[in-house]
């Protein structure tokens, strides 16, 4: 037996078609039956499959390429004689057992893969055992430890309910794999592994099965000296196990770094990407769209994005890692049929049912007029209020009206043929639903074009099925909770969409070759697109481990924080080295959210994209007309003398808010704030933000007016003032209860933070108290501060002084409330004036005889104080007293622009530019385009 060990550096280019191609020679053809390959993901096994059919020429017989677990399996169909099944039925078999719902359930699922896969054929005793030796060592407390053997009772009963049926999963297919190998003496003649970096210990044992049985084995491993750590388990594996060759490759000199590309937005960064194919395809330098690999870090935020950008500019695609079901129309279309009888018929729901074009036997009138009678009926549920639809709704459109009778028909007809499931929807179980959804499928004529898809439905219901007379099967043992095998509607749903979210359709597609960042192991693109390198996704954090906290997971040989940032860090610059054409590129922002780029990419290598020409039908039609859209667009002229003089005038007060807004863009301030005009939008079934925050600064006020003792007191107080408060205002019920839960959610840090100011020397004054003065000559000012909080050493203070202009000498701390994320930052304030308004406070407050210790907004969404002067401020002896003098200066430059009528489109920050309704008819983004 042969073994040779190749380390690949990362740039060496081709190295699994050289492997190949010595496979290749060495074996004498066209018989390569006896080449089994191995590789870490599907995408390396594919790739390889091309490579080797490249090099051989005529007919042959393939060798076997495959994963691990897709050799297991494979091994096992041929060798094993019990039933199998999926990944995707575990949860659902855990909630049935055990009462849990299908999220714990989901997280309970991934603890005992980890577990098979990392101590595999390890009793469970011994892994209890083993457990509790950790966390007394650790000194973890008991609630935590606690979970921890609530899942391996768990883990212990699934064991134990698969055992009594003969079952196994695909984790127990691999533990067993070794032993058939040994077995049915499963020997190859030439084995490559190729691709690896790391191994779990269940792919270990098989490999070192298939090493000991094969005649020639050759490893190759990627390498590099600053990133070794990741490899060395691997590394160790081979060297305790076996004797081999080794030879570390040579590649040429290492490229410099690469530059990466910042687009203002995901929509942007796609377009670009896109952009950038179609050019460098239309020019030559891509003859062939399969060597094109585009990946993110997180790819489902991009999937849906990249398919209706592509589409639009023409260029073929297919993604790595098959759609789930549950993104494709049809299903979704059958969720909202069982989530309508679920739910006693919700409008929106019930609406998308109702005009679906898969459910064939619908009565067409249903798509003609169910959306206009469903808007005008506003909120409705129930099966009486839909029966009722047509008289309850005036239906102006003489089309609408003539056929309403028909409608009226059309529901008594579905609702018949749903009425079975909703017989059943309270007290049934899985096999009773499947059969009753079966038929109500078949009466709907659902899907009936499609063979495929409907067979999908069909093949799910039976494996819910499946679990259903697998548990009853099993009811007799006595970790099965009694009555756990009848469930509402509801719950089966969730077990539904649990595998429809799982379960992948496989589309046939060319071109270019998307995928996840993971997914890419392995791989060497000759054009790699890698896009969504902002700081947070890449690399990111794993998922929190409600089970097991990460001190545990490194004791027990587990994936743990350090090793998952290692590994993204491994995979980067392996897949940014080996790429002969790269093209990196990161979102600066998504909503109001404002992004840095990834940590991984080079500093000072920040470079805008720009390709000039025309690249989709889209684009050539924006440019057909003769007079461009921008010609009609021009700057608001200056705005009436008298309208200037009765708002900004200097016998007119001008509101302290007022003076931001305009900075922040006068063109925009002038539409909204002067002209009292407001953008169209789609009306939602929320509460107004406005209203919010006036909700929000009223708890607050009321609340901190009065002392408290504690934080159970504080509670209470605030459980009566929120009561009161919202039993006056015009909102809904619904609201009233998020308000009040998810203001008692935050109250332990708003009681923390009121505690520090406590702790600081301060205490609350006063609330929504209106102040106005002229601080500058000609500068009248006029507002509100949300609270004034006093320093307990100072003078007694009375509000009463206040109002007969008594002149006091308290010190003061100046706070704004805000129910968004928003920090208070001095440099910007410094260098740009922005964030004017707590300083024009400040200013007021100490005309009127205050002094002014510090500002801070305190921020309810983050539920923290930002302060100025800050711990830098100090540092550089900056006082509030500078900040005042400073946002003084802004205040007469802004006045002296309003008082012109200057009201030009200059945005003070860009990024605020993409989310404003004025962006399609602004100079300033017209100039900049």
């Amino acid at each position: 037996m042969s073994i040779k060990v190749f380390y690949i550096p990362f740039p060496l280019k081709g190295s699994t078609e050289t492997l190949l191609k010595a496979s290749v020679d060495r074996t004498k053809g066209p018989d390569y039956s006896g080449i089994l390959y191995i590789a870490p993901t599907p995408r390396k096994v594919r790739d390889a499959q091309q490579i080797f059919h490249r090099l051989t020429k005529g007919s042959y017989i393939p060798p076997q390429m495959m994963t691990v677990k897709q050799f297991s399996k494979r091994l096992y169909s041929l060798y094993g004689d019990k039933n199998l099944i999926s990944h995707s039925l575990i949860p659902v078999i855990i909630s049935q057992t055990t009462g849990k719902g299908m999220g714990l359930s989901s997280l309970i699922k991934d603890f005992i893969n980890e577990i098979k896969q990392y101590h595999p054929g390890k009793e469970i005793e011994a892994i209890e055992k083993e457990l509790k030796t950790i966390f007394y060592e650790l000194g973890i407390p008991d609630e935590v430890s606690k979970r921890a053997m609530e899942a391996m009772n768990i883990l212990k009963t699934y064991k134990e309910v698969l055992e009594r049926q003969s079952v196994l999963d695909e984790d127990d297919v691999m533990a067993v794999c070794p032993d058939l190998i040994k077995r049915y003496n499963h020997g190859i003649s030439t084995l490559i592994i190729d691709g690896f970096y790391e191994l779990t210990r269940a792919e270990e044992e098989i490999l070192k099965i298939l090493i000991k049985s094969s005649e020639d084995v050759v490893i190759s491993i990627y390498y590099d000296v600053n990133l070794h750590d990741i490899t060395k388990n691997y590394i160790y594996f081979l060297n305790n196990n076996f004797k081999f060759d080794e030879t570390f490759l040579t590649a040429g000199e290492k490229v410099a770094e690469p530059s990466y590309h910042p687009y203002p937005g995901i929509e942007e960064e796609v377009e670009g990407i896109a952009r950038c194919i179609k050019n460098y395809f239309i020019s030559g330098k891509i003859k062939d769209l399969e060597k094109v690999t585009i990946a993110f870090p997180s790819l489902h935020e991009y999937s849906d994005i990249v398919e209706r950008i592509f589409r639009r500019y023409g260029i073929p695609y297919t993604f790595s890692i098959s759609k789930p079901a549950m993104k494709l129309s049809p299903f979704l279309d059958l969720t909202a049929l069982l989530e309508s009888v679920a739910d006693n018929y919700p409008r929106p729901v019930f609406s998308r049912l109702l005009i679906s074009p898969y459910f064939n036997n619908m009565p067409p009138e249903f798509r003609e007029c169910i959306p206009k009678l469903s808007l005008e009926s506003g909120i409705i549920k129930g099966k009486d209020a839909w029966l009722n639809l047509s008289k309850t709704v005036i239906c102006h459109q003489s089309s609408v009206s003539t056929v309403t009778p028909k409608i009226d028909k059309g529901l008594k007809w579905l609702f018949k043929r749903l009425a079975p499931l909703e017989s059943i929807k309270n007290n049934g179980n899985f096999s009773q639903y499947s059969e009753v959804i079966n038929k109500l499928l078949n009466d709907l004529d659902f899907l009936h074009e499609d063979d495929n898809l409907r067979e999908k439905i069909s093949e799910i219901l039976r494996e819910l099925s499946f679990v259903e007379n697998l548990i009853h099967s099993a009811s007799d043992y006595k970790a099965v909770p009694k009555g756990i095998m009848h469930c509402d509607l509801s719950q089966f749903i969730d077990s539904f969409i649990h595998i429809l979210n799982i379960t992948t359709i496989e589309i046939e597609g060319t071109g270019v070759q998307v995928m996840d960042f993971f997914e890419m192991r392995g791989t060497e693109p000759e054009f790699l697109f890698l896009g969504g390198l902002k700081e947070g996704a890449l690399p990111s954090k794993p998922d929190i481990d409600y089970i097991l906290p990460d001190s545990v997971r490194t004791k027990f040989s587990l994936v743990n924080l350090k090793q998952y940032l290692l590994k993204q860090k491994f995979l980067f610059f392996r897949y940014i080295e080996s790429t002969k054409n790269l093209h990196l590129s990161y979102p600066v922002m998504e909503g109001d959210r404002l992004f840095l780029p990834s940590s991984f990419l080079p500093r000072n290598r920040e470079k805008k994209e720009m390709i000039s020409g025309i690249f989709s039908k889209e684009e050539e039609l924006l440019r057909k007309g003769k007079i461009t859209f921008a010609s009609y667009i021009t700057e608001i002229e200056k705005a009436g003398d008298k309208l200037i003089k009765d708002r900004f005038g200097e016998d007119s007060y001008i509101r302290v808010t007022d003076i931001d807004s305009y900075r922040t863009c006068p063109r925009k301030f002038f539409i909204e704030k002067v002209l009292d005009l407001e953008p169209l939008e789609t009306k939602e079934y929320r509460i107004e933000a406005i209203l919010l925050g006036t909700i929000v600064h009223e708890i607050m006020q009321l609340l901190l007016s009065k002392p408290f003792t504690d934080e159970e007191d504080l509670r209470a107080k605030a459980e009566e003032t929120i009561a009161n408060l919202l039993a006056h205002k015009p909102i809904e019920k619904y609201w009233k209860s998020l308000i009040m839960d998810s203001f008692l959610t935050i109250l332990p840090e708003i009681y923390e933070l009121e505690c520090n100011l406590i702790e600081e020397g301060y205490s609350f004054m006063t609330a929504e108290f209106p102040v106005r003065g002229e601080i500058l000559k000609g500068i009248k000012l006029k507002g509100k501060i949300d609270r004034l909080d006093r320093k307990v050493q100072s003078s007694k203070f009375q509000v009463q002084s206040l109002k007969e202009d008594k002149p006091v000498t308290d010190i003061v701390e100046l706070i704004d409330y805000k129910t968004g994320t928003t920090q208070l930052t001095g440099p910007q304030v410094i260098t740009k004036g922005v964030n004017l308004q707590l300083f024009l406070y400040a200013s007021l407050m100490k005309s009127l005889g205050f002094k002014v210790e510090r500002v801070g907004i305190y921020s309810l969404k983050d539920v923290n104080l930002s302060w100025i002067p800050k711990k830098n401020d100090r540092k550089e002896k900056r006082t509030i007293e500078d900040y005042i003098v400073i946002s003084l200066k802004f205040l007469e430059e802004t006045v002296s622009r309003m008082r012109v009528g200057n009201f030009s489109a200059s945005p003070l920050n860009e990024y605020t530019c993409w989310n404003c309704s004025e962006r399609p008819y602004c100079p300033y983004i017209q100039k900049k385009s």
